[in-house]
C-alpha cells in the first residue's frame, strides 16, 4: 500500500489504538511511524483488520505509561471525558479489546485472531462490561475517539522521511558523534611538519652529532701530533706566567 493512502485511510486508527493501549504519546507516535514503515507489505485493497494486525506487535511492544488517568493535551467534550477515564482505567489486554470492538466494530472471533487469545476469553471481556458502561461506549466512544487524531507535523514528518531515506525510515541523519574530516590545507600542513621532522631527525642530528665528534677528534691530535720540545715549551711558558702573576 503507498504510504499517503495508508495515513489517509487508516493512519488515524492505528495512531488512536496505539494511544489508548498504551497511554502515551510518544509511543503512540512510534508505533504510527513503525507501521508506515510496514506500509509496503500491505495490499492497496487492505481492510482495517489487515492493517491493525499489522499494527498490533508494535503497539504491544510500546512502553505503556500506567500512571495516565487521562489523556493529557486532548480536549475532550465533558461528557465523554469521564468515559474514556474509566475506558483507560482498565487493564491492558481489556483496552485493547473495548477499543477494537466499540470504534474499530472487530468482531469478537477478528479481536481474538488479531490479539493472540480465544474467541471465548474475548467474548467474556465483552460479557463482563457493565450494562452502564457498555451503553456509553454504544452512544459516545466513536465521538470521543474524533478527539484521537495523529497531527498533521507527525504525518508529514512520516512522509518526508520515507522519501528521503525508503529504506531507512526515521534514521537519524548524521552520526552520533561527529567524524573529523580533514581539508586539503590542513593534509599538506601536517605533510610538510611531518617531512620537516623526519629530516631533522634522519639528516640534520646525525650530521651535526658527527661534525661535534670530528672536532674532538682534530683537537686532541693536534695536541698529541705535536713534538716533545713544543709541549714542554708550551707547558714551561705557562708556567712562568702563572708565577709572574704570584
Amino acid at each position: 500500500m503507498e504510504l499517503r493512502r495508508f495515513i489517509d485511510r487508516f493512519g488515524d486508527d492505528v495512531y488512536a489504538l496505539a494511544l489508548i493501549v498504551t497511554k502515551s504519546f510518544d509511543s503512540a507516535k512510534a508505533v504510527f511511524a513503525q507501521t508506515a514503515g510496514e506500509c509496503g507489505t500491505l495490499a492497496e485493497d487492505a481492510a482495517l483488520f489487515d492493517v491493525l494486525k499489522a499494527a498490533f506487535p508494535f503497539v504491544k511492544a510500546s512502553e505503556v505509561n500506567d500512571e495516565a488517568v487521562i489523556l493529557s493535551g486532548i480536549d475532550f467534550p465533558h461528557k465523554t471525558e469521564a468515559l474514556v477515564c474509566e475506558v483507560l482505567s482498565k487493564t491492558w489486554i481489556v483496552r485493547v479489546i473495548i477499543h477494537l470492538s466499540y470504534e474499530n466494530d472487530l468482531s469478537p472471533k477478528q479481536i481474538a485472531q488479531l490479539v493472540g487469545e480465544n474467541e471465548h476469553y474475548v467474548s467474556r471481556q465483552l460479557s463482563e462490561l457493565p450494562e452502564a458502561l457498555c451503553a456509553e461506549l454504544d452512544k459516545s466512544y466513536k465521538t470521543a475517539c474524533t478527539k484521537i487524531r495523529a497531527d498533521e507535523a507527525l504525518k508529514e514528518y512520516v512522509v518526508r522521511s520515507s522519501e528521503r531515506k525508503p529504506r531507512r525510515e526515521f534514521a537519524p541523519e548524521e552520526p552520533a558523534v561527529p567524524r573529523h574530516s580533514w581539508s586539503k590545507k590542513q593534509k599538506a600542513v601536517v605533510i610538510s611538519i611531518a617531512a620537516a621532522f623526519g629530516i631533522l631527525v634522519g639528516i640534520v642530528i646525525p650530521v651535526v652529532q658527527q661534525y661535534q665528534q670530528m672536532r674532538e677528534e682534530e683537537n686532541y691530535e693536534s695536541f698529541e701530533n705535536l713534538p716533545d720540545e713544543l709541549r714542554f715549551t708550551q707547558t714551561a711558558e705557562q708556567t712562568d706566567e702563572t708565577s709572574a702573576e704570584e
